[in-house]
């Protein structure tokens, strides 16, 4: 039911947005879409497509963006709230108590992600034709303590949302674990380390269909990702993944309409080899608004399957469901930054509970 109404939604503000313009203007195309991900540690271990239209560069057109996203994740078992019930303060989960956390055969995992995720990704695209264009990701991610802790408890307190166990623990702190018969993880702010380099992704995007007088474009990408972040230190998987997305963009007047439709082939967890890693499917919805020249209103659905099955955990395996809405303003004519927001609305155990973002880019 929530899904759908986002989506109606979507469809409902293209509607009344929507001008039929003249002729000349469909010539024109948006500012693109936030090049965002799901921000869930686990999830980003693997490839996934960030959010794109179906337009490519032109011949010999470079852009570079700059993009740092950040978001804060609480998620946590059924079973971890039991054990940490008997405290009365705020505690570090320190390697002891995470010890009595752990699972043991017979029982479910138990996990808790208590951190803030800091993503900087330097983002390269060249036109090698008008209808061709290759792509080149570089991220960086941090694991720390964060600053939003308190305002997000503050707001679930207001609007009479539960938060768990996020009163018992230490706020603005960095702490991960995961147990049980599949082995064993825990993680704190000393030893998940600083800034650090995660797995660089390579994208090629093809335009199969393009028309001017109707809007309407096709492009699909493929995609590869290098291992070259540290695994141990959850900044990649270790492994090469792939894979394959459809890209379809309409323009209505000032309105644009994409849709993303992508798949991913992951490789092997190395930081845990014994878990069986699942292909996973994503939908992305996408609608820009443009006011004037300059500035783009943007709203994107989200709807990505997980790596992980059942046997890993219930809920880690359950579909991630995200909406984000942003903002693009255009400096010049070749400069654009970007302001964006992230919540999750439904299955809120595999996905950060809030994110904002910002960027530049510059084409060339």
């Amino acid at each position: 039911m929530i899904l759908r109404f986002i989506n109606l939604s979507l469809v409902i503000l293209c509607l009344i947005f929507s001008k039929s313009g003249a002729q000349a203007d469909l010539y024109l195309t948006g500012r693109g879409p936030l090049q965002i991900r799901n921000q869930f540690p686990l999830g980003l271990q693997f490839l996934a497509f960030h959010a794109d239209d179906a337009f490519t560069l032109k011949n010999n057109d470079f852009r570079i963006s700059l993009t740092y996203y950040h978001s804060n994740t609480f998620a946590q078992s059924s079973e971890v709230l039991k054990d940490l019930s008997h405290f009365n303060d705020r505690i570090d989960l320190s390697s002891v108590i995470s010890k009595q956390s752990e699972g043991t055969k017979g029982n479910s995992n138990r996990f808790l992600f208590d951190s803030a995720v800091g993503r900087t990704t330097l983002n390269l695209r060249y036109g090698i034709s008008d209808r061709f264009t290759v792509e080149l990701d570089i991220p960086v991610l941090t694991y720390q303590g964060g600053f939003l802790d308190k305002p997000i408890e503050m707001i679930h307190q207001i609007a009479g949302f539960p938060f768990a166990s996020r009163a018992m623990l230490k706020i603005n702190t960095s702490q991960l674990f995961l147990s049980g018969d599949q082995g064993n993880l825990f993680y704190n702010s000393e030893n998940l380390g600083g800034p650090g380099l995660g797995d660089i992704v390579f994208m090629a995007k093809g335009q199969i269909y393009k028309s001017d007088m109707t809007g309407f474009a096709i492009s699909s990408r493929v995609a590869v990702k290098l291992p070259t972040g540290n695994y141990r230190h959850l900044r990649g998987s270790g492994s090469f993944d792939y894979g394959i997305d459809l890209t379809a963009t309409k323009r209505l007047g000032n309105n644009f309409i994409s849709t993303n439709l992508s798949g991913i082939i992951p490789g092997k967890w190395k930081l845990m080899p014994q878990v069986h890693i699942n292909p996973s499917y994503s939908w992305l919805l996408i609608y820009e608004y443009l006011f004037g020249n300059r500035l783009s209103l943007i709203l994107q659905n989200q709807i990505l399957s997980s790596n992980f099955d059942r046997d890993f955990h219930s809920e880690i395996s359950k579909t991630v469901f995200e909406w984000t809405a942003g903002l693009k303003y255009e400096i010049g004519n070749n400069n654009i930054i970007s302001f964006s927001i992230t919540e999750n609305y439904f299955h809120h155990n595999n996905t950060a509970d809030f994110g904002f973002g910002v960027g530049i880019s510059r084409r060339f």
